[in-house]
Formats: structure tokens, C-alpha cells, sequence
């Protein structure tokens, strides 16, 4: 007698294994009763044989594998699609035959496993949250109207994407001048005046100066005292040029003495050359300068009249009069004055006190920020091409905004916010704008590969899941609420993404603990419905609700 199977008995095992997967496996290790099962879910006296253990854990790992694939298909997805989703789990039948055979007792042939395979495909049908909705309730939601369906085909974003950031305005730090003092003490002796509607006024912050206007005189004592010692150096050097000169004729001085007065020359005029720079250095007028050296010359000319009585120490009292301690302070550059810090008579100490700041306001700075997401397809764009920018505001002179480039994609990244700053030069040569102004910058991207475009009213968004009906195009009436991922939203339309990441599709324990579905990709050219999304919703919901009853 043979000791194989006879023909009846591997047909039974075929029939038991399709029964199985295609009468709801998970029902029936969850225990769900199903027909030949008992309520608890056992099996009645009256079922099939037991079946050896090793063939239930086996079809049990299946099963689990098969509600996970099965978890990732829609009714409404193309046959290939499916194929793709089902190709691992072929591969994993395939590589465990010797476990089938074991557990059987015998190999599984190549149409078994292909009527394997067909079984679980159409388990794609008992996909929870696909309802069938009649004609008659899609023309009450309004999905559908004069005798169409209304809806939606997924397509590839067309142009760019904006991507829009909240951004403040501020002055170009390379058009900002501090003025400060380069000695102290130094007392404001006068300020500068503009006109008024009585008379004038002391210059204040908001009043506009040009290039090398006068803005105040200080006085110092440490500017009297260089200057001093500049005419000191002057008058010196002259005398010791008349020694040289007079020992120079004479046969009878020695070699010695004429390089020692030759020596007192050179070092006349390095004092001198020393005093000289020094008074640059605080930006002392170099009119007021050549005039110290005047002064020099014409003391070394009155030696000669022996009248010195010009030149007697007197008191001064008037100090806005007085040019050895005089010191002027003119602008840098033309600009408004946005601050002030001192007033007249003040005695200033600290050298590192900006007296007055001055800015060029006919350029800003627009300073935005980033969201961290998108700074690699921001970065690369603006490596490779530039970017430019447009900035809107109250204050701008049309809806068009005002055009600008963006000079710079900051390296650090606020641990905050996690946004990254960028940088970028508008022009406002009206004046219109003011710093800290609050704009928003648009900046045109390429929108991403794996993302496709729908109308915004296709998705139905919650807060806690964003979803879309799927639309079959071969059964009209059949639509699949599927939880999707949107990446960015516009006016009128969203991004949703495409193509996901095993991570990115598997639900948060969160998630889990409160039903919610993963997230799973839309794929181009699938077709979304536009209306009657919450009622169709709330119908599965309740519909999931009673089963799990």
C-alpha cells in the first residue's frame, strides 16, 4: 500500500487552507466566530480534524503577514500596484516550502501556491473602510451632479511651490555708523543745528545728515595736549636745523658733536611724525593739522624779532572758540540719525559710547526663517541657481510685493524654533519700510519628487489624521477613505506625499491605542472625491463601531 496521500485527502488540505485564509484567517485566531467555528472561537466536534501544531503556528506567522500586507492595499488600487505590495509575501512563501512541506507532509506544487496567492488577492475586497455608495446617495453628498462623479485625479505638481516665511526687516549692518570719541575726557562744547518752525533746533534722531556734515565739537584736553607737543617737536626741530646747519660750515666743531646734532634732527622728526599720527588717528581735522604747523612756523619766525609778548600764556574761558582742544565730528555717511546718546556740556568717559548712529535706510535687511524641513531643497536651490524672494507688507507700494535675492542660508540652526535664518537686500529708496517691520517672504521652490498635487477640499483633516476617498475607477459606486500624508498646504491646493517610508507609514502607539489607521501613499493619477467626505467618514466609523461589537 502507498504511503502517500491519496488524491481525496491533498484536495481536503487544499480546500481546509483556502477555506481558511479566504473565510478570514485573523477572524479565527482572534476569535471572531466564523462558520464551522464554535462561539469562542474553538473548533465545534463536528469541524475539520486537528491539524498538527507546527502547520497552525506556520499558518499563523502567514496570516499575521498577510493582514499586515493586506493593511497596505486599496480596493482602489491598480492591479499592479497590488502585485508589487503581494511580491514579498510570494517571495517569503517561496522560501519557506520545506516549512510547508514539513507541516503537510507533502510539497506544494506550482498551482497550489498560484491558488494560494489568488486567495489572498482577493482578500483586498474585505479591506475595512471601502464602503459602496448608491447613485442616489453620491447625488445627495454631492459627489455627484448632472449625472457625473465629481472628482479629483492626482497629478504632479505644475510650476513651483511658495514657500512662505515670517520675517522682520532691519538696517544693513554695512550701512550703519556708529560715531564714537577716541579720547577721554571730552566735553560737547556744540552741537549741531537744523532749521525749525521757531528758529532751529539741536540735531535729534530722525533728522537726515550728508557725507562729512558737522554733527558736534568736543573738547579735550588730550587733543590740546598732542598738539602742544606737535609745535613742541615743530620748534625744536627748526632749531636743531639751524645748529646742524651752522656746525656744518665750520671746520673747527668735531665729527662727534655733528652727528649728534644730525641725530637730534632725525629724532625731531620722528616726534613729529608721531604727533602727526596720532591726531589722525581721532580723526582731528587735517586743516586743523597744517594749521598747528602755522602756528609752529610763525613762533619760530617771532624768535628772530625777539618779540614774544604775542605769545604769553592767557586764560580762555571761551572753549568753543578754542582750536588746540577743538574737535569736530562729522558724519561718515549720509543717512538718518536713529540715535543719540549724549547732550550738550556732557563730559563723555567712555570711549565706547556711540555718540550718534547713523543708517542708510534706501536698502534693508530681511531677515526670515527657515523651517529646518525644507532646508535642503532651499539650500541646494540657492547653491546652484540663487533664489530670489519677494517680500509683502502693509508698507509695500502693491500687492505685488517688492522683488529681492537672497544673499544668505545661515549654518546654525535655532534649537528652539529648529528653523534656520535667511538672509537677504530689498531696496527702499522711497523710504517706505522701516526696521523691525513685520513681512513675509515668498520664495518659489521646485516642488519635491514624491509628492503629488490635490485640491485642498479633498482632504478631510481632523487635527489627528488627514484623509482622502479613493475613487475606483472601474466601480464608481466603491470609494476607500485612506489616511494620507500631507507635506504642504497652499490656497487651494496640497501636496501629499507619494511615496513613504516603513516609518513613516506605521502608526504611532498613540495612534494606536485610539484606532487610527497608518498612513499610506496616494499614487498618481488615482482618482480623490471632493465632497461628502465627513458624512462618508462618519458612516465608516459607525459601520467599524458595530462590527466591533
Amino acid at each position: 500500500m502507498s504511503t502517500k496521500p491519496s488524491k481525496w485527502r491533498k484536495r481536503l488540505l487544499i480546500v481546509v487552507v483556502l477555506l481558511l485564509v479566504g473565510g478570514g484567517v485573523t477572524a479565527y485566531f482572534m476569535g471572531v466566530p466564523i462558520p464551522g467555528l464554535s462561539p469562542n472561537g474553538k473548533e465545534s466536534a463536528a469541524a475539520t480534524p486537528k491539524r498538527p501544531e507546527p502547520l497552525k503556528v506556520e499558518l499563523l506567522e502567514w496570516f499575521k503577514i498577510t493582514d499586515k500586507t493586506l493593511a497596505s492595499l486599496s480596493a482602489a488600487e491598480a492591479p499592479e500596484t497590488v502585485t508589487a505590495k503581494i511580491k514579498p509575501l510570494k517571495d517569503k512563501l517561496f522560501e519557506s516550502r520545506e516549512t510547508f512541506k514539513k507541516a503537510l507532509g507533502e510539497k506544494l506544487d506550482a498551482e497550489e501556491l498560484k491558488q494560494f496567492q489568488a486567495q489572498i488577492l482577493s482578500l483586498a475586497e474585505l479591506k475595512q473602510h471601502a464602503v459602496s455608495v448608491p447613485v442616489e446617495v453620491r447625488d445627495s453628498l454631492g459627489i455627484r451632479k448632472a449625472g457625473l462623479d465629481l472628482f479629483s485625479i492626482a497629478e504632479r505638481p505644475k510650476g513651483k511651490r511658495p514657500l512662505v516665511l515670517s520675517a522682520s526687516t532691519m538696517w544693513d549692518p554695512a550701512t550703519v555708523y556708529h560715531n564714537r570719541v577716541r579720547f577721554t575726557p571730552a566735553q560737547a562744547v556744540k552741537i549741531a543745528t537744523v532749521p525749525a518752525l521757531e528758529g532751529t533746533r539741536e540735531l535729534r534722531p530722525g533728522d537726515h545728515v550728508s557725507a562729512k556734515q558737522e554733527i558736534a565739537v568736543f573738547y579735550s584736553v588730550d587733543v590740546g595736549m598732542k598738539k602742544a607737543d606737535l609745535i613742541d617737536a615743530l620748534v625744536q626741530m627748526k632749531l636743531d636745523e639751524d645748529l646742524l646747519m651752522k656746525a656744518s660750515t665750520s671746520a673747527a666743531i668735531p665729527e662727534a658733536f655733528r652727528s649728534t646734532l644730525e641725530r637730534n634732527v632725525q629724532s625731531d622728526i620722528n616726534t613729529i611724525n608721531r604727533a602727526i599720527r596720532v591726531l589722525e588717528l581721532w580723526d582731528i581735522d587735517p586743516d586743523e593739522i597744517k594749521a598747528v604747523i602755522s602756528e609752529a612756523d610763525e613762533l619760530f619766525k617771532v624768535r628772530a624779532k625777539q618779540d614774544f609778548k604775542k605769545f604769553e600764556p592767557k586764560l580762555n574761558a571761551d572753549r568753543k572758540n578754542d582750536k588746540w582742544g577743538k574737535v569736530v565730528i562729522k558724519a561718515p555717511g549720509g543717512g538718518y540719525i536713529v540715535e543719540r546718546n549724549f547732550a550738550l556740556n556732557e563730559i563723555v568717559n567712555d570711549p565706547n559710547l556711540n555718540l550718534i548712529t547713523i543708517a542708510k535706510t534706501d536698502r534693508l535687511l530681511v531677515m526670515a526663517n527657515a523651517p529646518e524641513e525644507d532646508l535642503r531643497e532651499l539650500y541646494g536651490e540657492w547653491k546652484e541657481f540663487g533664489l530670489k524672494w519677494t517680500i509683502r507688507t502693509l508698507g509695500a507700494p502693491d500687492s505685488d510685493g517688492i522683488a529681492g535675492s537672497i544673499e544668505n542660508i545661515g549654518q546654525l540652526v535655532d534649537p528652539n524654533q529648529h528653523t534656520v535664518p535667511v538672509k537677504g537686500i530689498i531696496p527702499n529708496a522711497d523710504g517706505l519700510l522701516r526696521a523691525g517691520q513685520y513681512v513675509t517672504a515668498t520664495i518659489e521652490l521646485r516642488p519635491p519628487a514624491d509628492v503629488v498635487s490635490i485640491p485642498a477640499n479633498a482632504v478631510l483633516d481632523d487635527g489627528k489624521q488627514a484623509v482622502v476617498f479613493v475613487r475606483n475607477p472601474k466601480k464608481p459606486e466603491e470609494l476607500t477613505m485612506r489616511r494620507v500624508m500631507v507635506t504642504h498646504r497652499f490656497e487651494d491646493r496640497v501636496f501629499v506625499r507619494s511615496v513613504l517610508k516603513s516609518k513613516e507609514s506605521e502608526p504611532t502607539i498613540e495612534e494606536k491605542e485610539q484606532g487610527i489607521a497608518g498612513k499610506e501613499p496616494l499614487q498618481l493619477g488615482e482618482q480623490v472625491i471632493l465632497s461628502g467626505l465627513l458624512e462618508l467618514k462618519k458612516e465608516l466609523e459607525d459601520r467599524e463601531s458595530d462590527r466591533g461589537k
